[in-house]
């Protein structure tokens, strides 16, 4: 099911978000293509009120020229002002009329000859006044300014009105009041004076999505296929780890490895751990970790935790291991909830029993912490105690340390992880811990085991605190039963300390 939703998800995610982020390019594209139209008409715009200044300025410098004697006389409006009126308005196609004005009375003025008062009311006008009471009006012609909005095209945009002091002009309407827009786009000319805006049709935004859209999907789909091939090689190698380990199974090619265990007085061997290893058949280690998380996942930890029993219960007679020897067994969270193989595991410990060993069975305490089912955990630990089972609390300290499982459940063993001696030449507090540890678990009553203990130092450290046992690679790696089997190679009498490596082994399968 995983599979198939991944795939799916391949495609489906690309193509909506190429959609969304097409929608997204669409928006910003009608943006800037009315910001493009607005900043085209205002340039054409800009240039004529530049020209209509110059023409202002230049009819007021005319005036000033007049003087005083020209006001007094009332001969300002002289056939040389009104050839200057006449001669504006006739080299600029957007004037219709000038009127000279001074404190706001009239004093000259020129136009197209079109309706004086009409051409009031409904044209566009610019005026320019002066510190000497002189001021300079214009009226516009719209048709001049409009023919750069016409020029549009008509379906791209709904309205495009041009603001020229308090008029709009567009090509519906001239109005003095602003017309409404359902989207609005704006940009201003530098002077202040005129402002476009520009409304995109309901079509525009849709024009741009119609014009990249196959573009878009094509891409969408083109990564969707390289999406497809990766998650499809992913999951045939996931497939084909699954498979795997299923076979190794089925065919036995998980075999238990033992790493011993020894009493810290007087050296001597105690007991073994039971571990799994899959070695392939090209030699390659799985990592263990690996293997058996995948395990718990397809609910093959049963047949893998039966597997490790059945194989170990006929290769320990032939280890030789000293009478009374404990043999410990990983036992995953999953199984405290699994009767059938709670009473498997009942059966693998009697037949240690009768071969003069002592079953021993590890919990990490992720178990409890997941489970949460502390009734449970009771009755299951209970039922293996009855029968001879030892249990023990496996990498104490590790992750979720909790000293209520010390009084909660009744434990036979505590195993130490060996984070502790790793930190014993780094961190000041780390001996202090142990310590503590150390001397709760001798008031309850409970045995020790300090693991992963790899020099001679950390083993002395051990000793003068008169830890009950300890596992490590300075005691021996996991080795298979062959090994086992050679005395010469697996010394259980005694461990020559002064012959232990300093520095710590290098981890290997």
């Amino acid at each position: 099911m995983k599979r198939k939703i991944a795939l799916s998800v391949c495609f489906v995610a690309p193509l909506v978000l190429a959609n969304a982020g097409l929608v997204w390019f669409a928006q910003r594209s009608v943006h800037k293509e009315l910001n493009a139209v607005s900043a085209s008409i205002l340039g054409t715009v800009d240039s004529s009120l530049n020209t209509a200044r110059q023409k202002a300025n230049a009819l007021h410098q005319q005036l000033y020229e007049h003087g005083t004697s020209a006001i007094q006389t009332g001969t300002e409006c002289d056939a040389q002002l009104r050839l200057g009126l006449d001669q504006a308005i006739s080299t600029s196609a957007f004037i219709d009329a000038i009127y000279v004005q001074r404190w706001h009375q009239q004093v000259c003025s020129a136009h197209m000859g079109s309706d004086q008062q009409n051409a009031l009311r409904s044209y566009p006008s610019l005026e320019y006044d002066y510190v000497d009471g002189y001021s300079v009006l214009f009226l516009l012609r719209p048709d001049y300014f409009l023919e750069s909005i016409r020029a549009q095209a008509a379906e791209r945009y709904d309205q495009i009105v041009l603001q020229i002091g308090n008029t709009y002009l567009s090509s519906r309407t001239s109005t003095n009041q602003r017309p409404v827009f359902r989207h609005e786009w704006v940009a201003e000319s530098a002077s202040g004076v005129a402002r476009v805006f520009v409304e995109a049709s309901s079509t525009l935004a849709w024009a741009y999505v119609l014009d990249s859209i196959f573009t878009w999907n094509v891409i969408a789909l083109v990564m969707g296929w390289l999406m497809f091939g990766q998650i499809r090689r992913y999951f045939s190698a996931a497939w084909q780890f699954d498979a795997a380990l299923a076979k190794a199974l089925q065919f036995q090619e998980i075999t238990p490895y033992y790493q011993p265990v020894y009493h810290l007085s007087g050296l001597t061997l105690s007991g073994v751990e039971i571990l799994a290893r899959w070695k392939t058949a090209d030699g390659v280690f799985i990592p263990a970790d690996r293997f058996i998380a995948r395990a718990e996942e397809l609910d093959l930890i049963a047949p893998l935790t039966r597997l490790m029993m059945h194989t170990s219960s006929a290769q320990l007679p032939a280890l030789s291991l000293p009478a009374g020897s404990s043999v410990a067994l990983n036992l995953s969270a999953e199984a405290l909830l699994d009767e059938h193989l709670i009473e498997d595991v009942i059966a693998w410990a009697e037949q240690l029993l009768g071969q003069g060993l002592q079953p021993v069975v590890e919990l990490t305490e992720r178990s409890f912490v997941d489970l949460s089912r502390t009734n449970r955990i009771e009755t299951v630990l209970a039922q293996l105690q009855a029968h001879h089972v030892q249990v023990a609390l496996d990498d104490f300290g590790a992750e979720y340390s909790s000293l209520g499982y010390l009084h909660r459940f009744a434990f036979d063993c505590i195993k130490i992880d060996g984070l502790f001696l790793d930190s014993l030449d780094v961190s000041p507090n780390a001996d202090l811990v142990l310590d503590c540890i150390l001397q709760l678990t001798a008031v309850l009553g409970v045995k020790v085991v300090v693991e992963k203990v790899e020099t001679a130092t950390q083993l002395a450290w051990l000793s003068v605190r008169q830890v009950d046992a300890a596992q490590g690679y300075f005691f021996g790696r996991p080795q298979p039963a062959s090994v086992w089997q050679q005395p010469v190679i697996w010394p259980i009498e005694s461990v020559d300390i002064a012959a232990a490596p300093q520095m710590p082994a290098q981890e290997t399968l």
